[in-house]
């Protein structure tokens, strides 16, 4: 009986603590968190067992009575491998909620000392909320010139796609390096297949996108925001991944998952519309994760799993499990079991499942050891360059793996009057019809390489289930950085994504 007793000890001594002052609220781009909620990860699954096994003993014999003579509500879910999520119901012993700086000092201290008491557990933490690395300029850019003229950089292209994007020469991200990650000389090798799976976690797919609808390379996919997370829609999982825009005040809709799902390939290429994918073929699986201002990590790794192939329970299998996974999201937070123990298990469930994992660094300027999941091991950590193939500004950098093209808004350096972002799908509007809309953003990066390993599987197909192979040839075919794009103490990692060296390996 000593974790329930000891949790019950924990509830008792933290309604009293509610009375005083607690530290301040330190860290300020400390990630949001759900209210009341510790996510517990144990050593063994007898562990959990009993762990859940003596809570729900607790509960049925009347709940844990506090101090403050009240019965006071726990709740304990399995969830992931070896894990179980505690809600709690934390109030002051005078029946009123802390803070939420105060209670964060108080799940957290709980986690601590959870941790250092009982030697069945592994890690204790919040149960953090992600959000979308977003444009450091929150609002989309859209064209100056909806049916403007060809780039005259690109005007003169003798082949290639239609796509209106592409034929006004917008997509500087496929040129060669410094410019861009060299899809276009990479078509010449590979365009792709459907045979190739990547699974895109964040706001989900807007299917209905003139773009996407009859590309043929977007599959079904599956909501996993729960409707115990208040970043969440409210209606609970389902199979429906639709991007529903995810305003969160004060920022506008954006069209998040989809941006980035385009340009792996969601978006039809040579269809005449829009923008051109940089797989031309290709099977998007559209996995939402992130909500109106995010999505919490338990969710996120239940995710993971699922599109990993793994089972995750209460939710049907994935049928098209990926070779791929991206994720374009996440907080600032070093990436340590204490922390975030629940997504590193998650992450390397995933690679042992054969899944290359992609992330963006982010976007807060730091050494990218600070964040997750862009810090943890076992991924492939992506860097954002502007269009001369400098490390942009707003970029996390230190030991990311490699660069690709995030953009930079403020600049326009081929002189073509549009903002040096990556363009890519948003919904159509009569402002803007054809739904095409500029970002930039290690959001926007972490795509060109998925993309790229994707054209890479298709080209090769003993690199399926090879995520450490995988990675080393990326950083083998990476393109020393251009002199002065990496500033002082800012490493860039080994340098800049060509999808032609990789898929020449």
């Amino acid at each position: 009986m000593f974790f329930s007793r000891y949790i019950l000890r924990l509830m008792l001594a933290f309604y009293c603590l509610c009375f005083i002052s607690l530290p301040s609220f330190a860290e300020e781009n400390t990630p949001d968190f759900v209210p009341g909620e510790l996510i517990i990860g144990f050593k063994s699954e007898k562990a959990r067992q009993d762990a859940l096994q003596e809570l729900q003993t607790k509960e049925e014999s009347g709940g844990f009575t506090t101090r403050g003579g009240g019965s006071k509500s726990i709740t304990a879910k399995p969830i992931g491998n070896k894990e179980i999520k505690l809600k709690l119901n934390i109030l002051t012993t005078r029946g009123i909620k802390p803070q939420k700086q105060e209670e964060l000092t108080i799940l957290k201290e709980m986690s601590e000392d959870i941790r250092k008491s009982d030697s069945t557990v592994e890690y204790a933490h919040p149960n953090w909320i992600f959000k979308s690395y977003r444009s450091v300029i929150r609002e989309p850019v859209l064209l100056k010139n909806q049916l403007g003229p060809a780039n005259a950089t690109q005007r003169n292209l003798t082949s290639g796609p239609n796509d209106p994007i592409f034929q006004r020469g917008l997509h500087w991200d496929y040129l060669a390096p410094p410019k861009g990650m060299n899809a276009i000389g990479a078509w010449s090798i590979s365009k792709g297949g459907k045979q190739i799976v990547v699974a895109v976690l964040d706001t989900g797919m807007l299917f209905k996108h003139p773009d996407i609808e009859k590309s043929g390379n977007v599959l079904e996919g599956y909501d996993f925001i729960s409707n115990e997370t208040t970043a969440g829609d409210g209606d609970g999982r389902d199979a429906d991944a639709t991007d529903a825009g995810n305003a969160c005040s004060p920022y506008p809709s954006s069209w998040h998952g989809t941006h980035v799902a385009a340009t792996i390939g969601g978006a039809a290429t040579n269809n005449g519309l829009g923008i051109a994918g940089v797989n031309w073929e290709v099977s998007v699986v559209p996995v939402r994760v992130l909500g109106r201002c995010g999505g919490s990590i338990a969710d996120i790794s239940d995710a993971i799993r699922w599109a990993a192939g793994l089972t995750v329970a209460d939710v049907p299998d994935n049928k098209n499990p990926a070779d791929i996974i991206n994720m374009s999201l996440g907080g600032v937070l070093d990436c340590r079991p204490e922390n975030v123990g629940n997504l590193i298990n998650a992450i390397n469930d995933a690679r042992q499942a054969g899944v290359t994992v992609v992330v963006a660094a982010g976007n807060d300027a730091l050494d990218v050891k600070k964040v997750t999941p862009g810090g943890c091991a076992g991924v492939i950590s992506v860097a954002a360059s502007d269009q001369r193939g400098y490390l942009a500004p707003y970029s996390n950098f230190g030991a990311v793996t490699i660069m690709a093209p995030g953009g930079n808004l403020k600049r326009d350096d081929d002189k073509d009057g549009e903002a040096d972002g990556i363009w890519s799908l948003v919904a159509p509007t009569e402002k803007n019809p054809m739904g095409v809309a500029a970002y930039e953003g290690t959001s926007m990066a972490a795509p060109h390489v998925s993309a790229a390993i994707a054209l890479a599987i298709s080209h090769d197909e003993k690199l399926r289930k090879n995520p450490n192979v995988i990675e080393e040839m990326m950083v083998k075919a990476a393109v020393k950085p251009v002199a002065g794009a990496c500033p002082e103490q800012k490493n860039c990692g080994k340098g800049s994504l060509d999808a032609v060296k990789l898929l020449s390996r």
